[in-house]
């Protein structure tokens, strides 16, 4: 399909018919033309095994993955690492580390369902939390 990205398409198949070929070679193509740095292209799913399907053909039409400024990521993603996290950051004044501006509530060294530090001399759910933007403090939600 030879259609710029100024175009709207509706591409509607059955199962298994090339949907996802199609929209990966429509990706690349644009990609390899691309002349709009620092804007990039954000193709959005809803599911991770859709991403990873979309991804894994992008790489195979461009001999690589997508890279900067592009991206592939699901929406609710793409939303918390562009969106949320840069408003999350500004209001919070968190530095972020090496670019990444994301607040973890749980880091990777934690257990799931539990803080890794105490917050306000407890340890608490991790997602039993709020922020109050007068004091710029984290607290407790109780009952929740």
């Amino acid at each position: 399909m030879n259609t710029s990205l100024e175009e709207n398409v509706y591409l509607k198949a059955c199962p298994g018919s090339g949907k996802t070929e199609v929209i990966a070679a429509m990706v690349s193509q644009a990609i390899r033309s691309w002349t709009r740095f620092p804007a990039g292209i954000a193709v959005l799913t809803f599911s991770n095994s859709a991403t990873d399907e979309l991804s894994r053909r992008l790489t195979g039409h461009l001999g690589g993955a997508a890279a900067f400024p592009h991206c592939v990521s699901t929406f609710d993603s793409f939303l918390l690492s562009q969106i949320v996290a840069g408003a999350a950051s500004a209001v919070t004044e968190f530095p972020g580390r090496g670019g990444d501006f994301r607040i973890r509530v749980v880091d990777n060294t934690s257990d799931l369902f539990l803080t890794s530090n105490k917050v306000l001399s407890q340890r608490i759910s991790a997602c039993r939390y709020d922020y109050d933007l007068k004091t710029k403090n984290f607290f407790s939600i109780r009952g929740s």
